[in-house]
C-alpha cells in the first residue's frame, strides 16, 4: 500500500494499481509515503487516438538500430510524460495488419503504455489487391477482406479503423465499409473512422462535404449495429459558415436514436497529415502517392488553383 500527501492534506491511498481511497485522514500506515504536492494523482490517461505505431513502420529494418537510439519510442514517453498509459493504434486505417506482430513485438520491447489495436481498412485493402485498388470491390474481393477483418479480430484487435480521406480508403463506398463493420460487430469490435471530408466544401447538388460524412458514419451504425468513433473531429478548410454545431447536432440525434456515435477531437489548433490527401481523387493513386497527370500542365494548373 503506498499513501500520497497530496495538497491541504487531501491523502490517496493506493494498493497495488488501483487509487482505492482519497480522504483528509486515513486509517492505519503505509508501506511508502510519497510527497505529491503540486502534482495531480489521477488514473492513467487512455488516448484513443494516436500512430506511435508509424514510427516503427516508416523506420522498416532499421527499427532495432532506431530503438537503440532513441529509448523514447520504446517507452513510448511522449505519452507517458503526459500521464497516458493506454493508448490505441492502428487509426485512420493505417497500422500494422497483422496484430499478432505488432503486440509481441510491443511485448518484447515491454514498450511505455498499454495498448489496444485497430485493424486498419486501408493498409488492408493495399495489403491484398496492391497499387491498381479497385473502386468497387467484386464479391470474392469483398469476402477476402471480410476474413482478414476476422482473422486479425480472432488475434485481438478491438476493431476497425478507415481514413477515407485517404488512398485507398476513399476508393470504397458505404456498402463495403457496412460489411466490414459488421464482421468486426462480431466480435464486440468498434468503427473508428476518419470521415471522408472533413471540409465546409459545397457540391454542385448544394450538399455540404462534413455533414454528409458524418451521416455516412452514422449510417454505418445503424446498418452495421455498431459502435463509432469520429476520429479528431474537426472542420478543415474551405469552411464556408459550416459551424460545429450542425455536426454536433447530428451525432447528438443519432445517440437520441439508440446508435452510440461518439467522437474525439485534439485539444491544439495544429493537425498533421499526408499531403496528399489535399490532392482531388483524380490525381491520387490507390497507393498514396499522386498519378503523373498531377504534374501536367493542366494538373498543375488546377492545383495552384
Amino acid at each position: 500500500m503506498t499513501e500520497h500527501r497530496h495538497g491541504q492534506n487531501r491523502r490517496y491511498r493506493i494498493i497495488e494499481d488501483k487509487i482505492i481511497a482519497i480522504r483528509a485522514n486515513l486509517d492505519g500506515t503505509a508501506k511508502k509515503t510519497i510527497d505529491a504536492k503540486g502534482y495531480i494523482v489521477t488514473p492513467g490517461f487512455i488516448d484513443v487516438h494516436t500512430h506511435c505505431d508509424l514510427s516503427f513502420i516508416q523506420t522498416g529494418p532499421g527499427i532495432s538500430e532506431a530503438l537503440s537510439e532513441n529509448p523514447q519510442w520504446k517507452g513510448n514517453q511522449n505519452y507517458t510524460y503526459q500521464g497516458v498509459t493506454t493508448v490505441v493504434t492502428g487509426n485512420c486505417g493505417y497500422g500494422y495488419t497483422d496484430t499478432d506482430y505488432w503486440l509481441k513485438r510491443i511485448n518484447s520491447l515491454k514498450f511505455g503504455t498499454n495498448v489496444y489495436h485497430l485493424v486498419p481498412h486501408g493498409a488492408m485493402r493495399q495489403e491484398l489487391f496492391g497499387e491498381n485498388q479497385p473502386e468497387k470491390l467484386t464479391p470474392e474481393q469483398l469476402d477476402a477482406l471480410k476474413r482478414k477483418v476476422a482473422e486479425e479480430m480472432e488475434k485481438g484487435a478491438i476493431g476497425l479503423s478507415a481514413g477515407l480521406a485517404y488512398a485507398p480508403g476513399y476508393l470504397s463506398n458505404t456498402e463495403e465499409l457496412v460489411e466490414l463493420a459488421k464482421v468486426a460487430k462480431k466480435y464486440g469490435g468498434i468503427f473508428a473512422v476518419h470521415m471522408r471530408d472533413e471540409s465546409g466544401t459545397v457540391s454542385a447538388d448544394g450538399k455540404i462535404g462534413a455533414l454528409e460524412a458524418v451521416k455516412e458514419v452514422i449510417e454505418i451504425s445503424r446498418r452495421a449495429k455498431i459502435p463509432v468513433q469520429i476520429s479528431h473531429l474537426k472542420i478543415n478548410a474551405p469552411i464556408n459558415n459550416l459551424k460545429a454545431s450542425q455536426l454536433l447536432e447530428l451525432i447528438e440525434s443519432a445517440r437520441k436514436e439508440g446508435l452510440d456515435v461518439t467522437a474525439d477531437q485534439y485539444p491544439y489548433a495544429a493537425g498533421m497529415t499526408r499531403i496528399n490527401a489535399l490532392l482531388p481523387e483524380e490525381y491520387q493513386t490507390g497507393k498514396g502517392g499522386s498519378k503523373r497527370n498531377s504534374r501536367l500542365p493542366k494538373g498543375e494548373r488546377r492545383l495552384k488553383r
